[in-house]
C-alpha cells in the first residue's frame, strides 16, 4: 500500500509538468478581476519557500534543470540543460564567497554549449529570508526571464533569483498588474539517493512538501499585435526542504505568441531534474 501511495504522489507531481496534463486557459481574455496586493504576494511567496539563507549553500551542492518550450500543449522542444556545481564556500564575518562550475548543453545550437565554466558570487552575509530575497531580486527584469545580451559573458541561471524577482519586484513594475493568485500544496517522495538525513531521519521514506504558486500578469507597457496588454501566466513550484539552489523546483511562464495570422499558445519551463544537498560543514 505504501508503494502505491508513493507512486501516486510521484505521478501527480510529474503529471503537472507534462503537456498532456496542462490545463487549458483562455489567455486572450483581459478580464482578470482585481489586482493582487503586491505585499500579500511577497508575503505568501516568502512563506512558501521557507528559510532562504546563502550560508546554507554547501560545497558539492548540485543543481540541474532542463529548459523546455511547449507549443499548443503538445509539441515539446527541449532547449537546454544546465548543471551547476558548488566547488568552494568561503565565509568571513562580512562576506560569503561562493565558487561554481557550470555546464550548459544546448539542444538547439550545440555551438552555444558550455563546459566547466567557473563563476564566482561574493555577497554580504545575511541571516533572514527577507534580506536574501531582496538581494536576489535586485536584478534586471530581462535576467529574471533569462534573457541576456548576445555579447554578455555567459553566467548560470539561478531559479531562486527568478522566484525572488517575481516575489518582490515583478508585480510592482511600472504598467504591470498581477491577478488571480492561487496557492496549492502537495507532497512528494524523494528517492533515497536524493534524500538527506537532516531533512528525513528515514531516507528510505522521505516525504517533502511542495508549494505551488501561480498568477496572471498584465503588462500594459508591451502590446500584442491587436493592441492589448500582454498577458502571461506564471507558475512556480517550491519545496522548503530542498537545498538552497533547488528549493525552486520549476518556473514556467505561459502566453500567446503571434504566428502568422493566428496566435499560438506557448509555455517556457525550467524544471529541476537532479540535485544534491552537498557536504555538510
Amino acid at each position: 500500500m505504501k508503494n502505491n501511495f508513493r507512486n501516486l504522489f510521484i505521478f501527480v507531481f510529474c503529471c503537472s509538468l507534462l503537456p498532456a496534463c496542462m490545463k487549458k486557459q483562455d489567455l486572450d481574455s483581459q478580464d482578470l478581476g482585481p489586482a493582487i496586493n503586491s505585499d500579500e504576494l511577497q508575503s505568501k511567496m516568502s512563506d512558501s519557500i521557507g528559510i532562504l539563507n546563502y550560508a546554507d549553500i554547501h560545497k558539492n551542492e548540485i543543481n540541474s534543470f532542463t529548459a523546455t518550450t511547449i507549443f499548443e500543449e503538445t509539441q515539446v522542444t527541449k532547449r537546454y540543460k544546465q548543471d551547476l556545481f558548488v566547488t568552494g564556500v568561503t565565509e568571513t564575518p562580512q562576506t560569503l564567497t561562493l565558487d561554481f562550475l557550470f555546464n550548459k548543453q544546448d539542444f538547439i545550437n550545440s555551438e552555444s554549449s558550455l563546459s566547466n565554466l567557473p563563476y564566482q558570487m561574493i555577497i554580504e552575509s545575511s541571516s533572514t529570508t527577507a534580506n536574501t530575497l531582496a538581494k536576489a531580486a535586485d536584478i534586471p527584469r530581462a535576467l529574471a526571464r533569462n534573457v541576456h545580451a548576445q555579447d554578455a559573458a555567459p553566467v548560470p541561471f539561478f531559479l531562486y533569483r527568478a522566484y525572488a524577482y517575481f516575489a518582490i519586484q515583478g508585480c510592482r513594475e511600472d504598467k504591470v498588474t498581477c491577478h488571480n493568485l492561487k496557492m496549492d500544496q502537495s507532497k512528494m517522495y524523494l528517492k533515497p539517493e536524493l534524500a538527506s538525513a537532516k531533512v528525513c531521519p528515514d531516507i528510505n521514506d522521505c516525504l517533502i512538501d511542495i508549494k505551488k504558486i501561480e498568477f496572471d500578469m498584465l503588462d500594459r507597457g508591451v502590446a500584442t499585435s491587436d493592441g492589448k496588454p500582454y498577458r502571461t501566466h506564471y507558475t512556480f513550484k517550491v519545496s522548503p526542504q530542498l537545498p538552497f539552489l533547488s528549493k525552486v523546483m520549476s518556473y514556467c511562464v505561459r502566453g500567446l505568441m503571434d504566428n502568422g495570422n493566428r496566435k499560438v499558445l506557448a509555455e517556457d519551463c525550467m524544471s529541476l531534474n537532479n540535485f544534491s544537498y552537498g557536504q555538510e560543514p
